[in-house]
């Protein structure tokens, strides 16, 4: 049977893997979903409500033991009177600071809101902005990645701007290489797992070239395992880590073409043979969140399906 102090130190070590477990959660949440962040947010709030409640109920028998101890026997029915009526009020505390805390999640939410409203509408004008200025930043790296493109027969095949735009790409561009590529799982969530899978089995050759994001320190284990959760668990964006990593899985090279400076192939030892490449393309100012990766086609292909939707309306 636990003593009082037995039972203080498993709350103290409740507490504290509580307290870990929400930040996991935090960390979970997409910057972009809302839905998914007061979801999150109403859990946690919950997750510590019963905690406290449950501890609370754990401890009141040494308290009340305390008490009857204390005085005679016929003082203890006034005692339980004000022990039940302390419970009470703690509970009444609890319902009264839950109630608190969901005014207070939800008037950050309305900030959150209100914050994703004016980047949308920042973003509105941004778009328009460069409709009308054809020497706008974003117009100039979509011209030259056309450019670039047309000249090798291909265009660009738009992908949103979801977190998965590289997977997205990924899994678009697998359809086109041989069989042997194209028969691996290759949906988004399967590239997600696959990556993820590859950097912990590889932690020495990637965890080196990973930093902290909030302190700029090389990342420990911990962190390096919870990075490569959040690639299968989160909608976390990626980038060139992960393009190896796939491209390790995949066994193909994998180019990116961008605006700026030559386009970059990873894995190129894997490009012998009759294998194809997996070509992205790369923006940095495509969106104002951030950068962002769409999938490339062929033009004589988006041509041909052109001419048969003509065609067929014809007939």
């Amino acid at each position: 049977m636990e003593t009082e102090e037995d039972i203080q130190i498993r709350h103290r070590k409740e507490q504290k893997e509580l307290q870990a477990k929400i930040q996991i959660m935090k960390k979970s949440i997409n910057k972009t979903d809302k839905k998914r962040r007061k979801e999150v947010m109403d859990q946690i709030s919950i997750l510590e409500v019963e905690l406290d409640k449950r501890h609370t109920d754990e401890l009141s028998p040494f308290s009340l033991t305390k008490k009857e101890n204390a005085k005679s026997s016929n003082e203890n029915n006034d005692q339980n009177g004000e022990v039940n009526e302390v419970i009470a009020m703690a509970e009444q505390v609890y319902l009264e600071q839950k109630k608190f805390d969901n005014v207070r999640v939800s008037k950050a939410q309305r900030r959150r809101e209100k914050k994703a409203q004016q980047e949308k509408e920042k973003e509105e004008r941004l778009m328009e902005g460069d409709m009308m200025n054809k020497n706008g930043i974003r117009q100039l790296e979509k011209v030259k990645i056309d450019d670039i493109l047309k000249s090798r027969g291909l265009m660009v095949f738009d992908i949103p701007s979801d977190g998965d735009c590289l997977y997205r790409s990924i899994a678009h561009q697998v359809q086109f290489v041989n069989a042997d590529i194209s028969d691996k799982k290759s949906s988004v969530q399967d590239l997600r797992r696959l990556t993820a899978d590859y950097l912990l089995q590889n932690a020495n050759d990637f965890m080196p070239f990973l930093t902290n994001p909030d302190t700029g320190d090389a990342m420990t284990e911990d962190q390096y395992d919870d990075y490569c959760r959040q690639i299968i668990e989160t909608s976390a964006w990626g980038g060139h880590i992960e393009l190896k990593a796939l491209s390790n899985v995949l066994k193909t090279p994998i180019e990116v073409i961008q605006a700026e400076g030559p386009s970059i192939v990873i894995g190129d030892e894997y490009g012998s043979g009759d294998k194809r490449r997996l070509t992205l393309t790369y923006h940095r100012h495509a969106f104002g969140l951030g950068e962002h990766y769409n999938s490339v086609q062929e033009l004589s292909q988006v041509e041909d399906d052109f001419c048969s939707k003509v065609t067929a309306n014809r007939r």
